[in-house]
């Protein structure tokens, strides 16, 4: 299947772009893991920290930690 994308459209023309629309294979049900999996690694591409947090003690820590990174105290 063929697909064109506008670039730019102006009053007396318009810039498209064609690419090929490449099938994907169905995959049918995805496991909760993988989807979490999924996230955690597209959030760390666009340059977030991973904190691996074991415990609700280490949840408060982290918190209180961003949130002191956030208001710039101690």
């Amino acid at each position: 299947m063929d697909d064109y994308k506008i670039i730019v459209e102006q009053e007396h023309q318009t810039m498209m772009a064609h690419f090929e629309v490449q099938a994907k294979p169905a995959e049918g049900y995805q496991s909760e893991a993988k989807l979490e999996a999924a996230l955690i690694n597209q959030l760390i591409g666009q340059g977030y920290d991973y904190v691996k947090v074991k415990n609700e003690e280490g949840l408060l820590n982290n918190l209180r930690l961003q949130l002191e990174k956030l208001n710039d105290v101690n």
